[in-house]
């Protein structure tokens, strides 16, 4: 689809177009569905004073919202624009093309409209095993380690610590890390590991486990399905795939829990 897109529009009735709509009836699904819209675009360069196009998504519907997860990646040959969409119920969706900067081209090709619905990522790439070991001082180190089926690609991961008495995250670790230890945990104190991960068709799903030692009872367990994760926490500590020892064992210690 060729669009000739225009420039130096007046705000606000005139400064953004609808160049592609389509109605759809997703009463099917449930309010919680989530959707992966996608297409691509080339813009097609002016001679001067260019304007590169830069559409977007707008849906319009009962609590229909783009959730999140908007990527506009240049491929070298277009772009591919992707988005997650929330929604339930008859929607219209549209795609939007800016028209007031100041100058001309603002035209572009677009092609290869999709728009798929998002499954849970399969509980059996999401149980993690834990493993504990005695560490330094009286602690402990806690091992987590992924399963086969959770791979990259076609996944993303993080690993997450998480205090349950407070119910904040205390580390992340990022970069799609298939082992992980943290270290130096303290005795008769609980954690929460969580692991989530999503894809380009799976929604962000998880799994968790609590774990705790005391001297004479150590916790065992598996890790349980999470029904609701939260989403991915980028907390100030967070830990890189660069920061993490050869070893896979995490930089320093956790702060220990104020009383």
């Amino acid at each position: 689809m060729l669009v000739n897109g225009l420039t130096s529009q007046i705000a606000p009735a005139a400064a953004t177009a609808v160049i592609w709509q389509q109605k759809l009836d997703l009463s099917s699904g449930d309010k919680k569905t989530q959707y992966r819209v996608c297409f691509r675009y080339l813009p097609l360069p002016a001679c001067c004073f260019d304007i590169v196009a830069k559409p977007s998504l707008v849906v319009d519907g009962d609590g229909a919202i783009v959730s999140g997860s908007e990527q506009d990646v240049d491929t070298g040959c277009g772009h591919l624009y992707s988005a997650t969409v929330e929604a339930y119920g008859p929607i219209n969706l549209q795609i939007v093309l800016p028209q007031d900067g100041m100058g001309d081209g603002n035209d572009l090709l677009i092609d290869n409209i999709s728009m798929a619905k998002l499954v849970n990522v399969p509980l059996a790439a999401l149980l993690f095993t834990l493993q504990a070991a005695p560490g330094t001082g009286g602690n402990y180190d806690v091992t987590l380690t992924a399963p086969a089926g959770l791979t990259n690609p076609v996944f993303t991961w993080v690993w997450e610590m998480w205090d349950p008495v407070t119910n904040t995250i205390i580390t992340s670790v990022s970069g799609n890390m298939p082992t992980v230890t943290f270290p130096n945990l303290l005795a008769s104190t609980s954690y929460v590991f969580k692991l989530k991960a999503w894809s380009d068709c799976n929604k962000l799903s998880g799994t968790k486990q609590t774990w705790s030692f005391e001297p004479t009872k150590k916790a065992v367990g598996q890790p349980v399905e999470d029904p609701n994760p939260e989403p991915v926490a980028i907390p100030r500590n967070i830990i890189r795939e660069q920061d993490v020892q050869e070893d896979g064992v995490l930089p320093g210690k956790p702060k220990r829990r104020a009383e």
